[in-house]
């Protein structure tokens, strides 16, 4: 960016950032350590050798695994350390300084599901092993998402997950997706809550190979620990920090292309003027394309025939392809001292675009975190992240340019007007055409009228202390952690106008025909840029926390108790978010197979009155392991089984504006008055009342779910039920009272929502010899009601929304098309506007002969009922196979954007080649063509809607890997690799995309997404 402030933020973020990275200054010269071969045995406690146990020396540098008899060799420093480290074991560490020899090294079994690998993190740092969680989460690897090429890391969820629901959005370069946690629990804000290293932060702005696990956060007893936001669920995003002994050394680079999946087909001129004769005359107006006009269209010269030009505008203005690159690199690794882990990429999306500024997205990641022994009892810990975000454009956005392309008629004006009318400027810039509808040529707007340049960096730094405080009681430790966050942006803008002119045909004085033109926008010129918009947010948090985990005998005791302050400074006039959740947290194990849990919090919000900012929640859970009791010991298929519950109540302050306990006021124009209303003043009206006496948004939620592992530890299973109810749902009522009544009311606790579903996740996995493969599924269902909700009470049931979803959609029952399926004659009243032979006919549910209000049902749900993913993971050898499919079911769309209806002087679709007709098209599907905006037919109907399920072929990933297991060889693993994402799609929907349907109208199309690339392993 050219401007200082940019500069300067960059720098200063920059020069923090590299005060985190670690590095060793040593005064003297190392002496240099002399290197020994060891060897030993790896076996099990009955002393049965284990085979593939990975082991490390030079703090990860070398490695070596253990062979079939479980022996092992292997260079390392003299009076080094060695780890041993197999999966469903604890790691050994060996220290040769203590024992330079060993004959054996035995691995001691973990219990199911308690293994190092199976610490499970919860808010505000806690952990809990998955034995003994009795709530309900789900954990993704992040290297489950390395594979997914697209720049936005949220649209990787979809499938991943049992309980989250995603859905992506229609958007550009810079649209993610939508994350829902089992569904939606309110009428208002539903969005998981994504929390990234202990905080708020963007999902978006990271990418796969910063991320160590997201856990997805369902139940009441993990959410209540962040507090008031998190009643939604949350998405819990873990980044990668160093581990001792273990070094890692990587880099990759994907290079691909994107390919348009779907794009709306729209009619060339010809086909356009016949159509619109065709509309004017169905509303009794006269032809304005003659036949000779409809012969010139026919054989137009293309998009700059002056008088009768034909533009395929997607031809035109976009490219078969976009280009992707992505670039990482990950460096992590130390000792018992220090680990460190910092991990960089740079991604790049060039845009559709292809004539003017092209586009281009992209963003610079760096991440560092490292982890600080200071003596035996304190720890520090510090994390640093710096984003650059950079999207250069012409003057349009996204959505304004497919916009454009989606509604600039095809004879709407020529691209370019030839010099022999009026010549280019002295830069180069040609006369461009223009219409009396549209003043601004769309090839002005990409190529001659400047560019935008925006521009974002995010910084993040956290800093924590952890305190073993053992010497005071075992068991018991403190820890604390502060973040800090900034967030800048800033748009520069060279704003540029050419000139347009508005051709037509007219006649000389003399008789002759000529061509004259209108001039329908001024041209301005510029050579500067400038700042045009920028402003700064931060956000700050807290927290400090005692932990205490003891084993006494038979019992497995830890508990915590915290405090956490968070403060997010909004930019513009919305108000700040302050909040702060006092909490504690117990667990108790007994005899590894009884696990009882109890949490409560105070939790606090700055949306409510002073005396009402703070609302004890509460949560209880138990869970009992089947696997551990006697009667289940000859059990050979099951090896493990555990059934959990439980339940609790959690506020919520996410969907609750500020200030709703006053009476808000607003300006309201002006008024005059006095002698001949000479006087003037201003207005104030009134909003809204306050209401005191209001109260939080509560949750009350009930999780009963199951786990196990069975035949072998070669399939598990996981399956909830859930149940949550939301009431005293902040809403204003106004229903009971008359429109005379001014609007004076206030907002209450009157709402209800009840959400209930299940969700339901199994991976059977499995080796033989150089063969393993993996194959999963997981769904989720979901569906909830209004319980009690603030609308009239509708003598016709049908007309009522309470007890029916939150996403339905109301509107008419369509019977057919006048003339082709229902007689006019005769026909109820239809009080939409003026109707015809060819428009659509409504059922009239009263009976009272009118179609009206009274007569809207529910006629569809717009938010998917069932989510589900499946996934096959092959490895055979070298070559890997890795192919996830998504689908949904149980959801609606409207299809009525500008390509499905086709009225007024809009652009025409193919779509309108199947409109009805008498003589024309009798057997047309599609309502009669009008010039007028067709507003019968353009209310919400079942006409217009369509199962938008769908089954789509998400990511595939073929990859074959050099695993080099010498220990002198430059790189351990080379892995290259084909992938591909969005590749097919089954759905109804087979013209445009059925998540999205808006995408290739609106904003960019969904896209095919293939690359290829390369990973080195040092």
């Amino acid at each position: 960016m050219k401007n200082m402030l940019y500069k300067q933020y960059l720098l200063v973020f920059l020069a923090l950032f590299l005060l985190t990275i670690p590095t060793t200054v040593n005064g003297q010269k190392k002496k240099k350590v002399s290197t020994i071969e060891v060897a030993s045995v790896v076996v099990d406690e009955n002393g049965e050798p284990l085979m593939n146990a990975l082991i490390t020396a030079n703090e990860g540098s070398i490695k070596s695994y253990s062979q079939e008899d479980g022996s092992f060799k292997i260079k390392t420093k003299q009076g080094g350390k060695l780890l041993v480290e197999l999966t469903n074991y604890e790691p050994y560490l060996w220290d040769l300084k203590i024992k330079s020899s060993l004959k054996q090294i035995s691995l001691t079994k973990s219990l199911t599901y308690a293994g190092y690998n199976d610490q499970r993190n919860l808010p505000m740092l806690i952990h809990e092993s998955t034995r003994n969680m009795v709530g309900a989460a789900t954990r993704i690897q992040g290297e489950d998402l390395v594979s997914y090429s697209g720049i936005k890391l949220s649209k990787a969820l979809q499938g991943q997950a049992m309980g989250l629901m995603v859905e992506n959005s229609t958007g550009g370069l810079l649209n993610g997706a939508s994350l829902y946690v089992r569904g939606k629990s309110s009428n208002n804000y539903n969005s998981a809550l994504v929390i990234v290293d202990g905080i708020e932060r963007s999902l978006d702005d990271i990418i796969a190979e910063e991320i160590e696990s997201i856990e997805v956060i369902k139940d009441v007893t993990a959410k209540i620990l962040y507090g008031s936001r998190a009643a939604s669920g949350v998405v819990l995003v873990t980044t990668k920090r160093g581990k001792a002994h273990t070094k890692v050394m990587k880099v990759s680079a994907d290079f691909g292309v994107g390919l348009p999946t779907r794009l709306p087909d729209f009619m060339n001129s010809y086909d356009y003027a016949t159509l619109y004769n065709e509309a004017r005359e169905n509303d009794g107006l006269s032809t304005i394309y003659s036949a000779g006009d409809l012969a010139d269209y026919k054989s137009s010269a293309g998009p700059n025939d002056i008088l009768h030009p034909d533009v395929d505008y997607y031809d035109y203005f976009l490219k078969n392809s976009t280009t992707y690159s992505k670039y990482a690199a990950e460096f992590s690794g130390g000792n018992e001292s220090v680990t460190y882990s910092v991990v960089g990429g740079y991604v790049q999306n060039l845009g559709l675009q292809s004539v003017g500024v092209e586009p281009v997205y992209s963003r610079f990641n760096l991440r560092s975190n490292i982890d600080v022994n200071v003596t035996k009892s304190i720890s520090a810990n510090m994390g640093m992240s710096f984003v650059q975000n950079k999207y250069k454009r012409s003057s349009l956005w996204d959505s304004e340019t497919f916009s454009a392309l989606s509604n600039h008629r095809p004879n709407e004006y020529p691209m370019i007007i030839d010099e022999e009318y009026i010549a280019a400027t002295s830069d180069g810039v040609p006369a461009l055409g223009a219409s009396s509808l549209y003043a601004s040529n769309l090839l002005g707007s990409l190529a001659y009228s400047g560019d935008v340049e925006d521009n974002t960096i995010t910084g993040e730094i956290s800093m924590g202390l952890n305190f073993d405080l053992s010497k005071i009681t075992k068991g018991l430790s403190a820890k604390g952690f502060v973040t800090f966050d900034n967030f800048f942006y800033g748009q520069e803008t060279l704003d540029i106008t050419p000139a347009t002119y508005d051709p037509y045909a007219t006649v000389n004085t003399d008789g002759t025909d000529t061509i004259a033109f209108v001039l329908r926008q001024e041209a301005a010129t510029s050579d500067t840029y400038e700042l045009t918009s920028d402003y700064t947010t931060r956000a700050y948090g807290y927290t400090a926390q005692v932990d205490y985990d003891r084993e006494i005998g038979s019992v497995d005791f830890s508990s915590t108790l915290g405090y956490f302050s968070y403060y997010d400074v909004v930019n513009g006039s919305s108000q700040d978010i302050e909040t702060d959740n006092t909490f504690l947290r117990t667990n108790y194990t007994i005899d590894n197979k009884y696990i009882f849990e109890a949490n409560a919090a105070l939790m606090g919000s700055n949306k409510f009155q002073e005396g009402n900012r703070h609302f004890m929640s509460y949560a209880f859970g138990a869970a009992w392991i089947l696997s551990e009791e006697e009667f289940m010991s000859d059990n050979s298929l099951i090896d493990f089984l555990k059934l959990k519950a439980s339940w609790g109540i959690i506020g919520y302050d996410t969907a609750t504006s500020s200030y709703l306990y006053e009476d808000c006021w607003y300006d309201n124009g002006t008024t005059k008055f006095g002698d001949s209303n000479k006087t003037s003043t201003d207005v104030t009206s009134i909003d809204y009342m306050g209401n005191e006496n209001l109260d939080w948004e509560k949750s009350r939620e009930l999780n009963i779910g199951i786990e196990g592992v069975a035949f072998n530890n070669h399939l598990s299973f996981a399956a909830n039920y859930f149940n949550e109810y939301r009431y005293d749902i902040i809403d204003l009522v106004d229903s009971e009272w008359s429109s005379i009544y001014g609007g004076l009311y206030y907002y209450e606790n009157a709402g209800e929502i009840a959400n209930k579903g299940f969700e339901a996740e199994v991976k059977w996995s499995k080796r033989s010899g150089n063969f393993s493969y993996q194959l999963g599924a997981n769904i989720t269902y979901a569906r909830n009601e209004y319980v009690k909700k603030d609308e009239v009470d509708y003598e016709e049931e049908y007309r009522r929304t309470e007890g029916k979803s939150t996403d339905v959609m109301m509107g008419y029952k369509s019977l057919g098309l006048f003339g082709k399926d229902v007689d006019l004659e005769g026909a109820p009243t239809q009080s939409f506007g003026s109707y015809g032979e060819g428009d659509i006919a409504y059922a009239d549910l009263n009976n009272d002969g009118v179609i009206d209000d009274l007569d809207k049902t529910e006629i569809g749900i717009s938010f998917p009922s069932t989510m589900l993913g499946v996934n096959v993971t092959l490895s055979y050898k070298g070559w890997g196979l890795y192919v996830l499919g998504t689908a949904r079911f149980g959801v609606q769309s409207y299809l009525n954007n500008d390509y499905y209806t086709n009225y007024g002087t809009g652009k025409y679709s193919d779509v309108a080649f199947d409109r009805y007709h008498a003589t024309n098209n009798p057997n047309g599907n599609q309502p009669r063509l009008t010039t007028t905006e067709g507003d019968n037919n353009n209310v919400n109907s079942d006409f217009w809607i369509e199962n938008t399920s769908f089954f789509r072929l998400k990511n595939v990933e073929l990859s074959y890997t050099f695993d080099n297991r010498n220990e002198s060889a430059i790189a351990s693993k080379i892995k290259v690799y084909a992938r591909g994402s969005n590749l097919w799609v089954l759905s109804k929907v087979d013209d445009l995309d059925p998540e999205t349907p808006n995408s290739g109208v609106s904003n960019y199309p969904v896209l095919t997404t293939l690359t290829a690339g390369v990973s080195l392993s040092f």
